[in-house]
């Protein structure tokens, strides 16, 4: 998320998967979400991006890789962007019990 062209990063994206998928690797896709500082109409095209691959590819989607950390102040660094060691914890315990089910 750095200003970059939705439509370049689906397709570096997509890149990546086609070369994970030669391999017959699973995939789960974590997404992430632009915030509405970026403006609606860029926002609007990044978040679709990851739900509009997980279905074009088959594979698996966690939607928000930052669910129940993002925003909330006790779980991000002083930038209240970016996880803390506690924000973190939380993400990979949620990403390990997706990926728990996944290998079921």
């Amino acid at each position: 998320l750095r200003g970059i062209s939705p439509k370049n990063t689906k397709t570096n994206l997509a890149e990546i998967i086609k070369f994970v998928q030669k391999k017959n690797i699973p995939i789960l896709l974590t997404g992430l979400q632009a915030p509405s500082s970026y403006g609606q109409d860029y926002q609007s095209s990044f978040n679709s991006i990851y739900p509009e691959l997980a279905k074009e590819y088959e594979i698996f989607l966690y939607p928000f890789l930052l669910e129940g950390v993002a925003l909330n102040a006790e779980l991000n660094q002083s930038d209240g962007k970016h996880p803390n060691s506690k924000g973190i914890a939380l993400i990979s315990k949620k990403i390990a019990e997706k990926i728990k089910n996944i290998l079921n």
